[in-house]
């Protein structure tokens, strides 16, 4: 990350260690400018969160935007990072396999971090060069994930079908942690809590990646998970999604 010149280091409090500090900042920013936009975001609340000061966030960021755009590159990377892509699709088995690895580890990277999602919700809201930078850095992960998703689909898979199932799986491993609160009001339903987050991953995977034929997929429809059935029709790919009675 590039940092403005500075002759003297901000001074700041005896229990944020300085290397600790950018992170500290950029996981603070990321939070407020998730939930208040970047027009209602302080620099003031953000420097409270990280138990930082304003003159720290110049000394390492500069200004509000440059902030903005350092804690978008953070959270890119901090899902690549936690994600760890390339393990997933080594260790992918067929039948599947990868696919269910990658919806548990999306359900639980967004279980952990719900702010992922609403920061670039709320940068997707208004149109201008802000988000026009934001989709430029974002091109190159969704490449990456087409590429990924690509590899999982069926070879004659076109594709509108890579990226609509690329849209389909993503959103449904993330909505639920997105509309958090309106959960928790509608349903009163925790889903930060880890039990519910464990039986989150198991519906997901039986809806998206259901296992192969035979004695599993018999005790996944037994145990009430629904399972996805494809079909390829003249015109494209068919989705059912089979939920079984109670």
């Amino acid at each position: 990350m590039s940092r403005p010149p500075r002759t003297t280091r901000p001074s700041q409090s005896s229990d944020t260690p300085t290397e600790q500090a950018p992170d500290q900042i950029l996981d603070s920013a990321v939070k407020v400018f998730s939930e208040k936009g970047f027009g209602a975001a302080s620099i003031r609340e953000i420097a409270g969160r990280a138990g930082a000061n304003h003159a720290m966030i110049k000394y390492y960021f500069g200004n509000k935007e440059e902030l903005w755009r350092a804690a978008v590159n953070f959270l890119l990377e901090r899902q690549l990072r936690e994600l760890d892509l390339d393990r997933i699709f080594a260790e992918g088995t067929g039948d599947g396999a990868t696919t269910r690895r990658l919806c548990e580890q999306l359900v639980r990277y967004y279980a952990r971090h719900p702010e992922h999602s609403r920061m670039i919700v709320q940068a997707t809201m208004q149109p201008g060069p802000r988000l026009d930078w934001m989709l430029q850095r974002t091109r190159e992960h969704h490449a990456l994930f087409e590429e990924l998703f690509g590899q999982v689909q069926h070879s004659q898979a076109n594709r509108e079908e890579i990226i609509a199932m690329l849209y389909i799986v993503v959103g449904a491993c993330q909505t639920i942690f997105l509309l958090q609160h309106e959960v928790a009001g509608l349903y009163g339903l925790d889903v930060a809590d880890p039990a519910f987050v464990d039986r989150f991953v198991t519906i997901v995977c039986g809806i998206l990646a259901p296992p192969p034929s035979g004695s599993d997929a018999q005790s996944a429809v037994e145990e009430g998970t629904p399972t996805l059935h494809t079909r390829r029709t003249r015109d494209g790919l068919e989705l059912r999604i089979l939920v079984p009675d109670p």
